[in-house]
């Protein structure tokens, strides 16, 4: 019983850090957008101001990255 409750701490834990992270970004005028790494070569862009996101995947060193459509929040 208590494996099952390690990954739902774990989630908790990286969404309360990702909204931390979006909240002093957006108030701290440090810039509207965030990114997070995922490898590999994956990388989250957060609009702080929106919630919106979207992926972008690194193809190598001779081609630019591929990028999703902005997703949007629900709320």
């Amino acid at each position: 019983m208590n494996l099952s409750l390690k990954p739902l701490a774990l989630i908790a834990s990286l969404l309360f850090t990702t909204s931390a992270f979006a909240g002093d970004a957006a108030h701290d005028g440090n810039g509207r957008y965030q990114a997070f790494f995922n490898p590999p070569g994956g990388l989250w862009i957060l609009d702080t101001q929106t919630g919106d996101v979207k992926l972008c995947i690194n193809q190598g060193p001779d081609t630019a990255p591929s990028c999703t459509a902005w997703t949007k929040n629900p709320s």
